[in-house]
């Protein structure tokens, strides 16, 4: 569980919560003529697909896509990582928290909540978010 920063244009506001499917490893990739192409299309993935699937049932909760990302930047560099793989945010570290959990033979959730738009740093709220998703694990435990 943490948060993450939602793409503009998706469906997400800030303190919004969300099950995440699939988390792609996107910036392990190429950039050539302003597209990012997969390390995995290159023949050398991080892993299969460059992405971890997470497990989404027991949730009531809407269920997305987000990209691990290691580098930040503007909303070119952010723009570029939503059109390689129409993930709906980014969560910084969950593809490879996926991955670990993945080598361990355990299967993993991967819940978010929105804290930010991607990109220039426009409306970030993390009290909002983490305390959106204080409320969510209280109404679990």
């Amino acid at each position: 569980m943490g948060i993450a920063g939602a793409y503009r244009g998706t469906s997400f506001n800030i303190g919004d919560i969300a099950l995440i499917e699939d988390d792609f490893f996107v910036d392990e990739a190429k950039l050539s003529n302003n597209t990012l192409d997969s390390t995995s299309l290159l023949g050398f993935p991080v892993i299969e697909g460059n992405k971890v699937s997470f497990r989404t049932e027991d949730f009531d909760l809407p269920i997305c896509n987000a990209n691990t990302v290691s580098l930040l930047g503007d909303s070119t560099l952010t723009e570029l990582y939503h059109k390689a793989t129409d993930a709906h945010m980014e969560s910084m570290e969950g593809a490879a928290f996926g991955t670990v959990a993945k080598a361990f033979g355990r299967e993993a959730i991967h819940i978010r909540a929105v804290s930010n738009y991607c990109g220039d740093d426009d409306g970030w709220d993390p009290k909002k978010a983490c305390k959106a998703l204080a409320a969510f694990i209280d109404g679990i435990i």
